[in-house]
């Protein structure tokens, strides 16, 4: 907004004729439009016409002015020819102004329409543009601490801006740092009085002497206005000024006491000086002193402020109400004028429904008004000025407290700037309330609008709903109650499998429409927006007060596959995904439900363990069954989880182009279990007062005790302190505090707990052997020495994956037990002892680890045999077994209190059955019994050396 103010302002030295080319290029793009009209007013001709002439007056009417206006402006030009009034017009529009902005500038400089645009607009306006590399902009930023310090300088005196770079600005600036002062400083004084880059060095080193002669210290808050006014005044003007002040009998200490007060005292007038000072000796028979004690009434206008208050202070005092005292009359020459559902969800609580009133409306703005014009009309009649005040600065004060109220209150908010209503088309916005403990309430907007009622629906619908969280709440009129978006997360196995994704694309827009598209935008709040709210919370207001007081995408598509960006997906698609043919993990960008094939995933992100799990797909589910996401955990693919290694189902008859597992999307967004975390992290806390176990009545209680209290002038002081020493002690044992302001509540911290594996240990596990109680409790450590059984069990008891170059994927725990028999495992699923003596062991199916079993199982075939291999946790093995040992329990006890990982193996023989049926066996019905021990399987953790 540089040009804006200094076009509205005095330009007519910015572009005399003979300084054109002088002028330093571009400076900075601030917006100029609307403050344009005078900037041309140097240099055009033209005159007033004595009757305006109608071809005139139609084309300013053509170019947008009003009748009346067009009238009077014609009387300062005629147009004799519109060839040069239209070039005008369509170079402004050319740099962007609109219609109404050259409609503005023709009311305002009509001579514009008479100049050469070429020559003499055009070099103007590219004197702002967008981008300024020039070295005076350069410099000036190396100086002064911001653009608009720079616009506000050039405000004030733009006549700086025909100042050359080289012959007065370097040596200005130059000429200030050699006296000691900083470039903070510097930016100061010029932001008030650019003008100082015209002043000579030898003028600045002037200044700097009369300054120290008067007792003027550069640290002295006064000193940037003392020097604004020096630059304003000649050495000689100075010196004369004082001499003025003196021949009053003032001594030379008590008028340079009076310039440190009030420093523009000295630019009035000499004549005017002397006719004030006469007024109050002669008039107002006052001493000299009394009135140099108050220089501001010396720099007060006349006829304006002094004249009237004294009448006001003569029939004052003539009543006896005030006494004759010039104090008051210079706190009244210095005082400034007064400037005139319910909803279904366990996320939501509640829905008011509101109606945003109209600015004039606000209850805290007309209340607060009607109190001002209260206090005008009746208080100040009525009470002392100062009284006076002290009302006013107590109504101002609620007035900021109430607009406070409504940043910590969003009740409050409500109440002040919304008003409720019951009928849901009048109202625009709505106040929801959470579930208890799920963070504050929010007003968000209310939308309606037209959509179609379905994908396959032709006609439209009036939709209402709004968005809260991420969560979309559609309003149901039949029910009179908001109900969240469904996906299909609980329909029959039957649906999915019969999934056919969206066929058209007028579907795939309906379903965007309804589900969003599959994308995390969550807030990213901006510095302006975290550095209000840091300022506006309550303890930093209390404090101010204190100081005061002191993804890929691929669906079925009439049997085509088309491969769309992972951001588009949308629940109900059926999709192909697997691992990057790259071999880079590839992440899942929405949860999904395996309808073919398995994958082995990482779920770090989502559970913090490393361990990656084995996902199978719901072929071997009943259709009659439903989904529980938490119970069939096995068969999703959770969003953000990365492909490891994945295994296509080439039995069914729907093959994916690239080889990957057929998937339903299930949950896009924030309603996967990443969007779960991801909303939980972002709006699950609590803040202030919106903690509902806090008593009310106790907080108000404690915050009146603390206002009314002494508050010691330090506290802040010694607080940050505090948190200074906290700093520095941690950071000398080596710990580093990213959020300092944590540090207070620490003190309340009497335990610290910490995770075991992956924090006090490491990942891996060791193996330390397997305890025999054939006879007796013997521990071997030998692997050469465990029964072929037993390690028959170990090797292929486990959810192990082989993925290339002998690397296994699984639990660190299984990768140790076949570490530690020295067996190896090969890709088709197959376990074979390194050494001679064993025969392999084939695995033919898996029952995976449930944790509300507490045990893993295979179906396994040795030479033509089948058995089954179960490890577990040693009571739930305990109930199985055919022939329990009498040591049992004290045995895995035993080993569990010295910190070790003990699980119970033990096999089966199995009768001859068909493969097919134990592949349709769920986990939950196979249920072996009649079991034989063959040991138990102790691990332990190694400690997290690092």
């Amino acid at each position: 907004m540089l040009v804006a103010a200094i076009c509205r302002r005095r330009l007519a030295v910015l572009f005399p004729p003979n300084l054109w080319w002088r002028i330093p290029s571009p400076l900075q793009s601030w917006d100029f439009r609307p403050y344009f009209p005078q900037l041309f007013l140097d240099g055009v001709a033209g005159g007033p016409c004595s009757e305006p002439c109608p071809d005139t007056i139609s084309y300013f009417i053509s170019c947008g002015l009003s009748p009346d206006d067009a009238s009077t402006t014609a009387r300062n030009l005629r147009i004799r020819s519109t060839e040069k009034a239209d070039a005008v017009c369509a170079l402004l529009r050319s740099y962007g102004f609109s219609d109404r902005d050259v409609a503005r500038m023709l009311r305002s400089a009509p001579l514009l329409l008479t100049v050469d645009p070429e020559r003499i607009i055009r070099p103007k306006l590219e004197f702002f543009p967008p981008q300024s590399h020039h070295p005076t902009m350069r410099f000036l930023r190396g100086v002064i601490s911001s653009d608009d310090e720079i616009r506000r300088g050039f405000y004030r005196s733009p006549r700086a801006l025909t100042g050359n770079l080289d012959k007065n600005m370097r040596p200005a600036v130059e000429a200030l740092r050699n006296h000691g002062l900083t470039n903070e400083e510097i930016s100061k004084i010029l932001a008030v009085h650019m003008s100082v880059l015209m002043q000579s060095p030898t003028r600045i080193g002037e200044i700097f002497e009369d300054l120290k002669a008067a007792g003027m210290s550069i640290k002295d808050k006064r000193f940037t206005n003392c020097f604004r006014v020096m630059c304003s005044m000649r050495r000689e003007t100075w010196h004369r000024k004082v001499a003025l002040y003196r021949s009053f009998g003032l001594s030379e200490n008590a008028v340079f006491e009076a310039f440190k007060k009030q420093p523009t005292a000295l630019l009035v007038a000499d004549e005017t000086i002397k006719k004030k000072v006469s007024f109050f000796l002669d008039v107002l028979k006052l001493e000299i002193s009394a009135v140099i004690a108050h220089p501001v009434i010396l720099a007060s206008s006349m006829e304006k402020n002094i004249m009237p208050r004294c009448a006001v202070l003569s029939v004052l005092m003539r009543e006896g109400k005030i006494e004759p005292d010039i104090s008051s009359l210079s706190a009244r020459s210095a005082a400034p004028a007064w400037r005139g559902s319910r909803v279904s969800g366990k996320s939501v609580q509640g829905v008011d429904l509101l109606r945003r009133r109209h600015w004039a409306s606000r209850l805290d703005l007309w209340p607060f008004l009607a109190l001002y014009v209260l206090w005008l009309l009746v208080v100040v009649p009525a009470l002392d000025f100062t009284d006076a005040l002290v009302v006013l600065g107590v109504f101002s004060a609620f007035h900021i407290l109430a607009f406070l109220f409504t940043a910590w209150s969003v009740d409050f908010r409500a109440f002040v700037g919304y008003s409720k209503v019951k009928d849901i088309r009048a109202a625009n916005a709505c106040k929801v309330t959470p579930a208890m403990f799920s963070g504050s309430k929010e007003i968000v907007p209310l939308h309606i609008q037209k959509t179609v009622a379905s994908s396959s629906a032709t006609g439209e619908v009036e939709e209402i709903y709004f968005d809260f969280r991420k969560q979309r709440f559609i309003y149901s009129s039949e029910e009179d109650t908001f109900f969240k978006l469904r996906y299909p997360t609980k329909e029959s196995f039957e649906h999915y499998i019969k999934g056919t994704g969206y066929g058209t694309d007028a579907k795939i827009n309906t379903a965007v429409d309804k589900w969003g598209r599959n994308i995390f935008e969550y807030p990213q709040p901006t510095f302006q927006k975290l550095m209000k709210e840091q300022c506006m919370e309550p303890f930093f207001v209390f404090q101010v007060f204190c100081v005061g007081l002191w993804c890929l995408d691929e669906y079925w598509y009439y049997s085509l596959w088309v491969k769309i960006p992972g951001t588009e997906l949308l629940p109900g698609d059926v999709v192909s995904i697997g691992r990057s043919l790259s071999g880079e993990d590839k992440s899942v960008p929405a949860d999904m439900l395996l309808l073919a094939g398995s994958a082995i995933v990482n779920e770090a992100i989502l559970t913090g363990e490393s361990t990656p799990q084995w996902k199978v797909s719901v072929a071997g589910c009943g259709p009659e069954g439903n989904l529980s996401v938490k119970r069939d955990k096995n068969h999703i693919l959770f969003g953000g989880t990365k492909i490891l290694q994945h295994t296509p189902d080439k039995s069914i008859n729907l093959l994916s182009p690239d080889g990957g597992c057929i998937a339903f999307v299930l949950r896009t967004g924030f309603e996967t279990s990443q969007g779960k975390l991801m909303r939980t992290i972002l709006f699950s806390t609590e803040r202030g007062l919106e903690d509902p176990t806090r008593s009310r009545y106790k907080l108000f209680l404690s915050c009146s005790l603390i206002l009314t209290s002494v508050i010691p002038p330090e506290l802040p002081m010694e607080l940050s302190i505090a948190v200074n020493t906290s700093l520095i002690a941690l950071a000398r044992r080596g710990i580093f505090c990213t959020e300092p302001f944590r540090i207070p509540f620490a003190g309340k911290v009497d335990i610290c707990c910490f995770d075991k594996t992956g924090t006090l240990t490491s990942d891996d596990m060791e193996f330390q052997g397997v305890v025999s109680l054939k006879d007796e409790e013997e521990l071997i450590t030998d692997a050469n020495k465990l029964p072929l059984r037993t390690q028959e069990v170990l090797s292929s008891c486990h959810a192990l994956v082989f993925v290339d170059n002998n690397w296994y994927v699984g639990d660190p725990l299984e990768k140790a037990a076949i570490k530690g028999i020295d067996w190896i495992y090969t890709s088709d699923e197959k376990a074979m002892p390194k050494k001679s003596g064993g025969q392999p062991v084939q695995i033919v199916h898996r029952y995976h680890f449930a944790s509300h079993l507490k045990r893993m199982s295979v179906v396994v075939r040795i030479q033509e045999k089948f058995y089954t291999f179960i490890k577990g946790a040693p009571e739930t093995i305990q109930e199985r077994l055919v022939d329990l040992p009498a040591v049992y329990v004290e045995t895995y006890k035993k080993y569990t209190r010295q910190g070790s990982r003990v699980l119970a193996l033990a096999y089966k023989l199995l009768p001859d059955m068909p493969l097919n049926v134990i592949s349709i066996i769920s986990n939950s019905h196979w249920s072996p019994i009649n079991l034989l021990l063959t040991g138990m399987m102790l691990m332990d953790s190694l400690p997290d050396m690092f």
